[in-house]
């Protein structure tokens, strides 16, 4: 008798919770728009952004690329992404089409049909960056307004995405800290991004966490300040497309 795997029954899991929740409705998969471009290698593979992740709540446990999930934002027409996923280490990297859906269901479990998922699945969820564009091109290179990714791991017990932003940063030696403003300029939240200390990091020196309110959602600005020795104080702004959370 075949016996069903934890990463097989923590899919079952998240399903079966958002099924039941009346803030989520259905839940449905994204399928890809295009080829899952992606290699696993000994060379390291730098990516030429800053902000190189931006993720809803915080991951922990095993990396699960069953789990990897949008919460549509909504009042939005669709639109082409570009998804960017990329280990701590270089090692890894994606990139992966797909195409913004209507608000309903509100929920989308990415489409991820990797030739890698023994190897990705020994990674801790949090050694993963998901830098998520709307852009009608999907490259190394794809610049656009971001939208946070929903990356779980095995042993994230909450069924519904926590009201965080996470922020995953290529930085050096740098010190930094981030802002999330709405479009009128009001502060959203606030925080500092300390640099990560675990193992080896290349793609991503830094994470912020920003708390969010309830009832923040739709177009906001997330400004990124550094300071650096030999450059000075620089500041960033991105564009960012914030789901609606229950």
């Amino acid at each position: 008798m075949r016996h069903a795997t934890k990463t097989s029954l923590g899919l079952v899991a998240l399903i079966g919770a958002c099924l039941v929740n009346p803030a989520f409705g259905q839940v449905s998969r994204l399928a890809l728009e295009g080829p899952l471009d992606e290699s696993l290698s000994e060379r390291v593979r730098v990516s030429g952004f800053r902000l190189v992740g931006l993720h809803l709540g915080s991951a922990s446990g095993r990396f699960l690329h069953e789990q990897l999930s949008i919460v549509v934002p909504s009042a939005v027409a669709t639109e082409p992404l570009c998804l960017r996923l990329a280990s701590r280490d270089g090692r890894y990297r994606a990139l992966a089409p797909y195409r913004l859906p209507d608000a309903d269901p509100l929920i989308r479990l990415l489409d991820f049909p990797t030739r890698h998922a023994t190897d990705i699945s020994r990674l801790p969820a949090g050694d993963m960056a998901a830098r998520l564009v709307i852009s009608s091109g999907c490259n190394d290179l794809t610049d656009g307004v971001l939208v946070p990714l929903w990356l779980r791991g095995m042993a994230d017990p909450d069924p519904l995405p926590a009201s965080r932003l996470t922020v995953m940063l290529n930085l050096g030696e740098a010190r930094a800290s981030a802002v999330l403003k709405s479009e009128a300029g009001d502060r959203l939240a606030t925080a500092a991004c300390p640099q990560s200390m675990q193992g080896s990091s290349v793609t991503f020196t830094h994470i912020c966490q920003l708390e969010l309110a309830v009832g923040v959602e739709g177009r906001a600005s997330l400004e990124i300040t550094t300071i650096a020795l030999t450059r000075g104080r620089s500041t960033t702004a991105y564009a960012v497309l914030l789901p609606r959370l229950p």
